[in-house]
C-alpha cells in the first residue's frame, strides 16, 4: 500500500490540476479504508491529503468542495492529537488554532515547487 501511495503521490506532483485532484481524492479514499497502516500514521496521511486537495480545491475555486475538505483537515487533526494520547493545552491550542491559512501553510511544508498545490 506505501508503495501505491508513493506512486499516486508521484502522479500527483506532475499531472494537471484536474489530475491532481483525482489522485488526492482515491489517496484519501485508499487510506480511510486501510486496515493495515496504523492508525497514528494513517491519521497523520489523511491530515496532509485532506490539507493538499483543501489549498488545491481553494486554488480551482470550488468553495464547497474546499470547505469539505478542510473539514477533513480539522477531523484528521483531531484525530492526530487523539491517537498521540492525552490531549494537553498546548496540544489542544494548537488545534484549536488550525486555521485555513496555517493549513495552507502546513501543506506546503516539505513540499517542492512542481506541487500542483
Amino acid at each position: 500500500m506505501i508503495k501505491q501511495i508513493e506512486t499516486m503521490d508521484r502522479e500527483y506532483l506532475s499531472g494537471d490540476h484536474q489530475r491532481a485532484r483525482s489522485i488526492l481524492k482515491e489517496e484519501i479514499a485508499l487510506l480511510e479504508t486501510s486496515r493495515v497502516v496504523h492508525p497514528r500514521r494513517q491519521a497523520a496521511a489523511l491530515f496532509m491529503a485532506s490539507g493538499r486537495l483543501y489549498v488545491l480545491e481553494k486554488r480551482l475555486g470550488a468553495s464547497a468542495a474546499s470547505e469539505l475538505a478542510f473539514v477533513k483537515v480539522r477531523y484528521w487533526d483531531l484525530r492526530r492529537y487523539e491517537l498521540a494520547g492525552a490531549i494537553t493545552e498546548q496540544g489542544l491550542a494548537e488545534y484549536i488554532s488550525l486555521t485555513c491559512q496555517r493549513s495552507v501553510k502546513t501543506s506546503h511544508s516539505g513540499s517542492n515547487q512542481n506541487q500542483p498545490v
